[in-house]
């Protein structure tokens, strides 16, 4: 779908620089800007944000806890990226 936004002349020369640094189009940098606000408003519960059921959670008494390396936790976070935004940055 076609539409027309006006912004700030210096928010969209940021924009184009993030859209060309990551290998995708200004068009397609918009579009998941949009999507992640639209998910925020729709679930302001963290409970419902997309990465918080597969991130391993603070353990509390009595329960499992996890063994992460900081390692560990950049592969994660690099996976992650890599799975919402096509590449890890």
């Amino acid at each position: 779908m076609r539409t027309t936004v006006e912004l700030p002349d210096d928010l969209l020369r940021k924009a184009k620089r993030v859209a060309l640094e990551r290998e995708t189009t200004l068009k397609e940098l918009i579009a998941r800007g949009l999507e992640y606000a639209v998910r925020e408003a729709a679930g302001k519960d963290a409970t419902n944000r997309p990465d918080s059921k597969r991130l391993p959670k603070v353990p509390r008494r009595g329960r499992k806890r996890y063994a992460m390396s900081d390692g560990d936790i950049e592969a994660l976070f690099a996976s992650e990226e890599e799975r919402w935004y096509g590449s890890a940055r």
